[in-house]
């Protein structure tokens, strides 16, 4: 089962989800509710990730109420990544927001983002306090943007929080490429994109959580996302020196 909404849509957010049926509801109404202030309009999209919890039926019950839920439904269960990468080929928003269930940032944080892409950016990241995390996964965050930011030339910023805004010529240089969008921000820097990083606040009551890269030191993972780098850096050198970027709209939301 797939919806799509009509063309037009100035914000889409987009949720991956799997085994999710006790938290979408909430996270819906209030990412609704917050966009409902902040865009002229939207849509919520959520690709489930072949959910066995009672899921799929959530998500259809709130389809039927809130015209402005897209939903996906996946037969087979391909990973958060696959489930991401569906939803925004979905998505039609001018600006398209990245969001996962039980993150720990408040969907009410969404205005943050928006607001970076209102002021120029092309894609804008949410960053959490890492108070409370262990020593490993700071360690390995840290040696992580170092070796991807020596690759790439570029600063070894954290960019391991899903919690994003892209505008719609970002999004589409995105899914162009192979690479997953965990680390993607580093890879349109390359091609001329701008980026920006801004603190978000937690959920309240939420404990502090690892960004999701933060444990991927080693392996193919990471392998993956030095070689995309790699592959990117060789492909802008045989370019030709002058590359336009897609004209700005003044009314992004």
């Amino acid at each position: 089962m797939s919806t799509r909404a009509p063309a037009g849509v100035a914000v889409s957010v987009v949720i991956p989800a799997c085994d999710e049926a006790g938290a979408l509801p909430e996270l819906i109404r209030r990412t609704a509710r917050t966009l409902e202030r902040a865009a002229a309009s939207f849509e919520v999209v959520v690709c489930d990730d072949a959910s066995t919890d009672g899921t799929r039926a959530v998500l259809e019950r709130l389809s039927r109420l809130e015209p402005r839920l897209v939903v996906r439904l996946r037969a087979r269960r391909g990973g958060r990544q696959l489930a991401l990468r569906e939803g925004l080929q979905l998505a039609r928003g001018t600006a398209v927001v990245t969001m996962y269930p039980n993150c720990g940032v408040a969907p009410e944080q969404v205005t943050a983002l928006l607001e970076g892409i209102k002021r120029g950016a092309d894609v804008v990241c949410g960053l959490r306090a890492r108070r409370g995390l262990r020593a490993f996964a700071r360690l390995a965050g840290w040696l992580r943007r170092a070796l991807l930011g020596t690759l790439s030339g570029l600063p070894g910023r954290d960019w391991g929080s899903s919690f994003r805004a892209y505008r719609r010529h970002a999004l589409a240089a995105l899914l162009r490429g192979a690479e997953s969008s965990f680390l993607l921000p580093d890879l349109l820097d390359l091609q001329g994109f701008r980026s920006l990083c801004i603190p978000v606040g937690a959920e309240a009551g939420g404990g502090a959580l690892a960004c999701e890269d933060d444990a991927v030191l080693f392996g193919p993972r990471l392998g993956e996302l030095a070689l995309g780098i790699i592959r990117q850096r060789i492909a802008w050198r045989r370019a030709a020196p002058a590359v336009l970027l897609p004209e700005r709209s003044e009314a992004v939301l």
